[in-house]
């Protein structure tokens, strides 16, 4: 018999990579889900031959820097190309969701709108479209 999960948190994580500061249930919570294998939690920022974030998979080398870390007590290494998204380093973990994926009511179109585009987000929705066409790797920061 398998676990039961929370809907409520495999809807919220299911897609995403976020640092626990961004995950807005209880760390009891997230910690049984680790347990039971529906999120698990990978390095920030990994190296092997360069680094990379893992969030946003930058690789430049002039985007990361270091600073002594309170947390693990050595300098880590960390992304300043989303920066601005709350800090990755080599010591924090993103959690996502591996579980079952979550179920879809599809019975009503939700790809319809009759809204007008800002000229920023006609930029990001012509290089969202072109990264699905080329099945690339894009990251969209939007509210």
């Amino acid at each position: 018999m398998t676990q039961p999960f929370s809907q409520e948190l495999q809807t919220f994580l299911s897609g995403r990579k976020l640092i626990l500061t961004e995950i807005p249930f209880p760390k009891a919570l997230i910690q049984k889900h680790l347990d039971n294998k529906f999120i698990a939690a990978l390095p920030g920022i990994i190296q092997n031959n360069k680094f990379q974030c893992e969030r946003c998979g930058n690789t430049f080398p002039y985007l990361f820097a270091q600073f002594p870390c309170a947390n693990c007590q050595t300098n880590c290494t960390y992304c300043r190309n989303c920066l601005m998204m709350g800090r990755v380093s080599t010591c924090t973990p993103l959690y996502h969701w591996i579980g079952p994926p979550p179920e879809m009511d599809l019975t009503e179109s939700t790809l319809e709108w009759s809204g007008t585009l800002s000229p920023g987000q006609q930029t990001a929705s012509k290089r969202v479209i072109e990264a699905v066409h080329t099945r690339s790797e894009l990251l969209v920061w939007a509210v």
